[in-house]
C-alpha cells in the first residue's frame, strides 16, 4: 500500500512538472511572435541590404520602399499573431531602419560633399533628408549620428547661400540707358565684396571648398559683373551717337558727352582692379570720342 502511494505521488510530481514546461513554452512562444515569421524575415534583410547601398538616390528610395513594406505587413497583421505583438513589431522594425538609414545617410552625404563636383539634385535631396531626419521623433536627439546630420544640414544650407547668390549676379540687368540713367554700382559693390569674402574664408566650410565648380563660378563674379557695365556703356554710346544729330555741339559736349566720360571713370572703380579689361575700356572709350 506504501508503494502505491509513493508511485501516485510521484506521477503527480511528474505531470505537475510536465504542465509547467508546457505553460513556459507556450509563455515564451507568445513572447517571440517573430520566431519563424517569413515577413519579418524579408523586412530585416531589406533593412541589411540598405546598409550596403549607395548613392544617396538609391538609399533614400530603398528606405521608402521597406518603410512601405513595414505598413504594409503591419496593416495584414503580418508582424505579430496578435495585435500587441503586430505593433510592437512595426515599432521595433521602423526604429532599426530608421537607425540604419540615418547612419548610411550620413555615410552617402559626407562622401558627396568630399567630391570635387556636386550634383545639385543630390545636394537639395540631403537638405530635404536632413530636415525629414532631424525632426523625426525617433531620431535619439544625443546620438551621434543626430549631431552629425545636423552638421551635414548647415553644409547644404551653405551651399543653397552660395548658389542663390551666383544666380543672383547672373540674373543682374540694368537696361535704362537714358542720358540721366546711372549704372547701379553700389549694388556691384556689395556683390563683388561678398563673392571676394566668400573666397578668402574659404566660402565658410571646408567641404563647400571641395566643390571647384562652385569655386570658378564665384571667382568668376567680379569679371561677369565688369561685363554688365561694360554692356551699360556700350549701349549708352549707341544711344547717343543718335542724340548728337539732333544736338548743338557746345549742348552736346555739355549735356552727354561730358557727363557720358565722367561714367567711363566708373569702369576704373578699384573694385575692378583684379579684372579690368584695358583693351575694352580703351576700345569703349575711343567709339565716345569719335562722336
Amino acid at each position: 500500500m506504501k508503494a502505491i502511494k509513493i508511485v501516485v505521488i510521484i506521477l503527480a510530481l511528474s505531470l505537475c512538472n510536465y504542465a509547467n514546461i508546457k505553460v513556459s513554452a507556450r509563455a515564451l512562444i507568445n513572447l517571440s511572435p517573430e520566431d519563424n515569421n517569413s515577413w519579418i524575415a524579408d523586412i530585416e534583410n531589406r533593412i541589411s541590404d540598405l546598409s550596403n547601398t549607395t548613392g544617396i538616390a538609391n538609399i533614400k528610395k530603398l528606405y521608402t520602399s521597406i518603410t512601405d513594406y513595414i505598413n504594409v505587413y503591419h496593416k495584414e497583421m503580418k508582424l505579430g499573431n496578435t495585435a500587441i505583438n503586430n505593433n510592437d513589431e512595426q515599432d521595433r522594425l521602423t526604429k532599426s531602419l530608421l537607425n540604419t538609414y540615418s547612419s548610411a545617410f550620413e555615410k552617402e552625404a559626407n562622401k558627396v560633399f568630399r567630391g570635387t563636383n556636386w550634383v545639385a539634385s543630390d545636394v537639395n535631396l540631403i537638405k530635404a533628408e536632413s530636415n525629414a531626419l532631424l525632426g523625426n521623433e525617433k531620431l535619439n536627439k544625443t546620438s551621434k549620428v543626430y549631431n552629425n546630420i545636423k552638421t551635414i544640414k548647415s553644409i547644404a544650407d551653405k551651399y543653397n547661400e552660395i548658389t542663390v547668390f551666383i544666380k543672383s549676379c547672373k540674373s543682374f540687368s540694368f537696361t535704362n540707358y537714358d542720358l540721366d540713367s546711372n549704372f547701379p554700382i553700389n549694388d556691384v559693390i556689395n556683390k563683388i565684396n561678398r563673392a571676394n569674402s566668400y573666397i578668402r574664408n574659404g566660402v565658410g566650410n571646408a567641404l563647400i571648398n571641395n566643390n571647384k565648380d562652385l569655386l570658378v563660378e564665384i571667382k568668376d563674379i567680379p569679371r561677369f559683373l565688369m561685363m554688365k557695365h561694360v554692356h551699360f556703356l556700350q549701349n549708352k554710346v549707341n544711344n547717343f551717337k543718335t542724340e548728337k544729330e539732333y544736338a548743338v555741339t557746345s549742348v552736346w559736349e555739355t549735356n552727354f558727352k561730358n557727363p557720358l566720360k565722367n561714367e567711363f571713370n566708373g569702369l576704373k572703380n578699384t573694385i575692378y582692379k583684379d579684372v579690368f579689361d584695358a583693351d575694352r575700356y580703351n576700345n569703349l572709350f575711343i567709339q565716345l570720342e569719335s562722336l
